[in-house]
């Protein structure tokens, strides 16, 4: 058996060829791929990340040049941010009045409020994609999750579309919101690949609707009766005072 037989049989290298199913490439040409992918993931460290997350995009421009899929890139993404999730991710202070104001709403607040006029089904499925977006650690898969909700709202007039945003946020009760939307703006993945399984975005268009995103909770932290389709004396009793 040759050296390169040996060498790919070792375990971390099988985990590289099953990963990057490369194409048209010739067997001396894997093991040099690979032997550089793996050099290259290994100096890939978390405190280099946080230090600096520009070098995780330059890790997926690398990526880009030797894969013929998105799904690898997104395969790739998911691996780091799952297992370090707890190290990238991290709680903001800024979050306690956010959360504040979302406790109080919560219960309480209707759609007539905001002037939201959409059917029970619609709503409903509205918060049913924001309020998942908790439960997902990758920044990618988050803003995906977020844009599929842009998809179903997006032919609406602007301040319909901001009221119905602020609504669903408020109904959908997501602790820390602030901490997740500046988790997914410093390490969302910029790099794709066209491919079948995926059709590459506006990122222009994905910053204005990240940006739309930051409006809706900034909003939502000083919103009062004044903001509300409601008078006084009825706010104060909406909320007990």
């Amino acid at each position: 058996m040759s050296k390169i037989h040996i060498i790919l049989q070792n375990s971390k290298y099988q985990r590289y060829i099953l990963f990057y199913n490369i194409p048209n490439l010739c067997f001396i040409n894997y093991y040099k791929l690979f032997t550089l992918l793996f050099q290259m993931h290994k100096s890939l460290t978390v405190s280099k990340i946080l230090s600096n997350p520009s070098v995780i995009q330059d890790y997926y421009i690398f990526l880009k040049s030797k894969l013929t899929c998105d799904k690898s890139l997104h395969i790739k993404e998911q691996e780091i941010f799952s297992t370090f999730y707890a190290e990238y991710f991290k709680r903001q202070q800024t979050d306690y009045l956010l959360n504040t104001k979302i406790d109080l709403y919560n219960d309480r607040i209707e759609p007539i409020h905001l002037n939201v006029i959409e059917s029970k089904d619609n709503i409903n499925r509205y918060i049913s994609i924001i309020s998942s977006i908790s439960d997902i650690k990758i920044p990618t898969d988050i803003l995906e999750k977020y844009l599929l909700f842009i998809k179903l709202t997006r032919d609406k007039e602007h301040d319909t579309f901001l009221n119905i945003l602020v609504y669903t946020i408020l109904k959908s009760n997501i602790r820390n919101f602030k901490s997740i939307v500046t988790y997914v703006i410093k390490y969302r993945r910029r790099i794709f690949i066209a491919c079948e399984h995926k059709t590459i975005q506006n990122q222009s268009e994905i910053e204005y609707y990240i940006n739309v995103l930051s409006v809706a909770l900034e909003f939502i932290e000083r919103m009062e009766y004044k903001d509300l389709n409601i008078t006084k004396d009825e706010y104060e009793k909406l909320i007990g005072i």
